[in-house]
């Protein structure tokens, strides 16, 4: 017979009490912070500082030849939905500004046995832009030969996300919209995003960053499959939290008042945090979960490799 989950209405106390154990929310390193409340000017400022930094970045010890290249596009936005492709190899990062346009950095990396034949296949690479859609084309490559292009995007905060990665990382910053998310084995990092959100990653880290006093819009619902899971909360911060981990430990450093459920065997809760509010769903298969206030430890997570 099926047991109905235990209810419980507990006075605050550290979660991690309950949760033993000593987590490691692992990450992807990366040398640029969050442009989490910056004005669109530095946004812009930070989003060249990166590119530039990226170019001259890289360590490399194997005997393969690498070339690396920026292109710049930019558009009127016009509504809709902005959709980037990574592909294979490559990634989407999203920042959020009051503008009505969108501004690219595409980032371009090739791979050969000669410095000459990589400079070729990135020559050969095209920016593909077709009614929002993002995304690049490139020539046919024999063994040992690769390319990847990551876009890095100032978007308009409420324009639509369709954001799909392979082998990269998502990242998305200061937007509040609709979105849907996903990549397999690669990064995924939300900041100060809100609205309708839906998130998943495959053998990576899951890193979400909550901002303001509570979840404004539908819901968020992000998971990751074999990854580590950090989740920075405010104080103060106000919604219907679910949270948790599958075969892995867990560590919630806040106080929580618990009026929901508990699952001491998969280690996962839910709970009400504050006032209530949206659903905000942060959960990890395989791998260890992290709570804490945003700021503070593990929860900052303010890199992404790209």
């Amino acid at each position: 017979m099926k047991r109905a989950p235990t209810l419980f209405a507990v006075a605050p106390l550290a979660l991690a009490l309950l949760f033993a154990g000593n987590s490691q929310a692992g990450g992807h390193s990366h040398k640029s912070s969050s442009r989490l409340g910056l004005s669109d000017a530095d946004k812009v400022a930070d989003q060249k500082a990166d590119a530039a930094h990226w170019l001259d970045y890289g360590d490399w010890n194997d005997d393969h030849e690498r070339y690396r290249e920026l292109r710049d596009v930019a558009w009127k936005a016009s509504g809709g939905t902005l959709d980037v492709d990574g592909g294979e190899n490559g990634g989407a990062i999203v920042t959020g500004w009051s503008r009505d346009s969108v501004r690219v950095v595409a980032r371009i990396q090739t791979q050969a046995d000669t410095k000459e034949r990589a400079e070729e296949l990135a020559k050969a690479v095209r920016i593909v832009n077709q009614g929002g859609k993002l995304s690049a084309e490139g020539p046919d490559t024999q063994d040992q030969e690769s390319w990847c292009v990551t876009f890095d995007v100032l978007a308009p905060r409420s324009m639509s996300l369709r954001l799909e990665a392979e082998n990269g990382p998502i990242s998305v910053t200061d937007m509040s919209s609709r979105m849907e998310l996903k990549t397999v084995n690669g990064p995924m990092a939300l900041r100060g995003v809100s609205g309708d959100v839906r998130a998943r990653t495959e053998n990576g880290p899951l890193t979400v960053r909550l901002t303001g006093a509570q979840w404004r819009g539908t819901q968020l619902d992000a998971s990751t499959e074999n990854g580590p899971l950090s989740l920075g909360v405010p104080k103060g911060y106000s919604c219907m939290l679910e949270t948790g981990t599958v075969n892995g430990p867990m560590d919630v450093n806040i106080p929580i008042m618990v009026q929901g459920h508990i699952n001491l065997r998969h280690q996962h809760l839910s709970a009400k945090l504050g006032n209530g509010g949206a659903s905000v769903r942060a959960v990890t298969t395989n791998g260890p979960a992290v709570v804490s206030y945003s700021g503070e430890g593990k929860a900052e997570g303010d890199e992404v490799e790209n």
